[in-house]
């Protein structure tokens, strides 16, 4: 029996994944989508969880406690200040101050809230999560008409952070582009730390120079508002992209991109050896790499070519003046 089924609505179409906790620790199944002809609402919303539970059968999945992730389309995230007082009335004095900047009544949403821990001062600050509340009741429809328990109604970032996190261990802030049949999001975050997300709109989709413009000017937003902690790598999730996305934006973008798939590779037990020859310029940075010889596996040679455009070598020489030069090494993947 699975620990949890998570499910994504975007827009009419729905991912379903299965979640299996154990001695191993998490234990994620391969995804499931599919389309529905109505959009996500409160009026479609029992008849969907209906249908949701003929294809739980049909997938032959067990019923599990469900958490239904929304996109940045369907919700407000929002920083805010907020003087410090006592615990038991910080809830009151977030939802106080976070009704204050946001144009819907208090009775339409539900409001929750991630505490930065990152802040120095008087003053805390907090993100806020702001969902509609005829959304939650949809959910809640939705999952009644189902048979299951409605376990949390989460933002979609929370779940990119995570994905993020198993890619990018480090401290510094990294950014994420994902890419769904009818839009995308686009965030920043640093470790648990959400900084930064935007819904990335359909027409974004249409071309690789929209999408570049929509991605370098999210960048340039989040840099401005954010210049202590700047955009280190982006990644972007494999997808709908328009073909060659990832590679525009590499060629195109001052910091490294890297492909964000997170179950694939260790889903489909890859491995292998990827060799690839590159050009180091006189300050050690490598300007472009070509694969010499694959691994068999596209996710695997894009990912060593992501983790080499980070590194730094030190330049070639002649007669003492540094000069660029070319390079080659191979990258072992294995399962441990």
């Amino acid at each position: 029996m699975p620990g949890y089924l998570i499910l994504d609505i975007d827009g009419s179409h729905y991912t379903l994944l299965t979640a299996n906790t154990g001695r191993g620790g998490l234990v994620v199944q391969p995804p499931r989508g599919w389309d529905d002809d109505k959009p996500f609402q409160q009026s479609t919303a029992e008849a969907q969880g209906k249908a949701f539970k003929d294809k739980l059968s049909s997938f032959g999945v067990a019923p599990a406690p469900l958490v239904i992730a929304i996109g940045r389309d369907r919700l407000v995230l929002k920083e805010i200040k907020f003087p410090s007082v006592p615990a038991h009335e910080e809830p009151g004095i977030v939802r106080f101050q976070a009704l204050k900047e946001l144009t819907d009544a208090g009775d339409d949403v539900v409001i929750d809230y991630q505490p930065r821990s990152d802040v120095t001062g008087p003053d805390k600050k907090a993100l806020v999560v702001a969902l509609k509340r005829d959304v939650l009741r949809a959910a809640q429809t939705f999952a009644q008409a189902a048979g299951l328990k409605l376990a949390a109604v989460v933002p979609r970032a929370y779940g990119i952070m995570a994905a993020l996190q198993s890619a990018s261990p480090s401290s510094e802030a990294v950014a994420a582009i994902t890419i769904g049949t009818q839009g995308g999001e686009f965030l920043v975050s640093r470790g648990d730390q959400l900084l930064f997300n935007r819904a990335i709109a359909g027409p974004a989709l249409a071309s690789d120079a929209a999408l570049l413009s929509e991605v370098r000017r999210n960048l340039a937003v989040h840099n401005s508002q954010s210049p202590q902690s700047p955009v280190s790598a982006v990644y972007i999730a494999e997808g709908p992209a328009p073909a060659g996305a990832a590679a525009k934006l590499r060629e195109t973008l001052a910091v490294p991109v890297h492909p964000l798939n997170p179950l694939a590779t260790r889903r489909a037990n890859e491995t292998g050896i990827v060799r690839l020859t590159f050009l180091i310029d006189v300050d050690g940075k490598v300007l472009d790499s070509k694969i010499e010889r694959t691994s068999g596996s596209r996710r695997l040679d894009e990912a060593a070519r992501g983790g080499l455009s980070q590194c730094r070598f030190q330049a070639g020489h002649a007669q003492r003046q540094a000069r660029a030069h070319m390079g080659r090494i191979e990258y072992v993947w294995k399962l441990e």
